[in-house]
């Protein structure tokens, strides 16, 4: 039972307890440690190539995928998560390009990588050590997953006077120049609360409100006036007849100096 949730551990609870018995031999003789047992190893693929896999595969267990390269399609705001009593952040990105993407779940240290090195949605990127569970076709990190870029994205709006109202799915960087406090207001669609936050940001002539929801809206804790932020896959809409920037859980909002770059004109 130990070597199972050593097992489980090691693919940050990614499989299932059944799969992890597998793995571990099942106590009939066979080796206790994931590492010590041969299994289907993919390296040096792409998007493509991991879908083609997983429609002509009948593997069942969790393979090990060396080395992935593919573009950022989307990065989602990381969210809190606890699992036998332990805690720890878990971040969703999405790889490859419209109508052919992988989902991959990073968990703990790959998670705020994310962030600390300012990765961004359009990125091109090399992920290495990941595993794929071949039956929800997703992918997770391990404690050894390493993510590093080979190209930065292109395409992000830093001259605010180029947005038009009804624009959506647009990336946009600024300086913040307000942040407004997080509170919490009764959902319509559902039972219950949302965060809502407000803050005001500028391309250094121009100024814009932006309304964040959700988890959005969360992301602005911590955040300073001055610093850089990146707000990905928002709209642009129009509130009192002007317009205004919105995000919420489909989006994602961070701030970093690494993004400073992006203001220099």
């Amino acid at each position: 039972m130990a070597d199972v949730d050593k097992v489980i551990d090691s693919f940050s609870g990614m499989i299932t307890r059944e799969q992890a018995a597998r793995l571990a031999g099942d106590g009939v003789g066979e080796p206790s440690s994931v590492t010590d047992r041969k299994r289907e190893t993919l390296s040096g693929i792409d998007v493509a190539g991991l879908i083609d896999f997983m429609n002509h595969s009948v593997q069942k267990d969790p393979v090990a995928v060396e080395s992935l390269q593919a573009y950022v399609y989307r990065i989602f705001n990381p969210v809190s998560y606890a699992k036998a009593g332990k805690a720890g952040i878990r971040r969703t990105i999405v790889v490859g390009a419209e109508g052919n993407t992988v989902k991959a779940n990073l968990f703990d240290r790959a998670a705020e990588f994310i962030d600390t090195n300012a990765f961004e949605r359009g990125d091109m990127v090399l992920l290495k050590d990941l595993i794929l569970n071949p039956i929800t076709g997703e992918l997770g990190s391990v404690q050894s997953t390493l993510i590093s870029r080979v190209k930065p994205s292109a395409g992000v709006v830093t001259d605010f006077m180029s947005l038009k109202e009804g624009a959506r799915n647009i990336d946009v960087v600024g300086r913040l120049m307000e942040i407004g406090p997080i509170r919490h207001v009764g959902r319509i669609d559902r039972a219950g609360q949302i965060a809502v936050a407000d803050c005001t940001v500028t391309d250094s002539k121009y100024s814009l409100p932006v309304s964040l929801w959700g988890s959005s809206a969360l992301a602005t804790a911590g955040m300073s006036v001055n610093s850089t932020v990146k707000i990905e896959f928002c709209s642009v809409r129009s509130k009192n007849g002007r317009m205004e920037l919105y995000a919420n859980d489909l989006s994602r909002v961070f701030s970093s100096p690494l993004l400073d770059w992006r203001l220099r004109k």
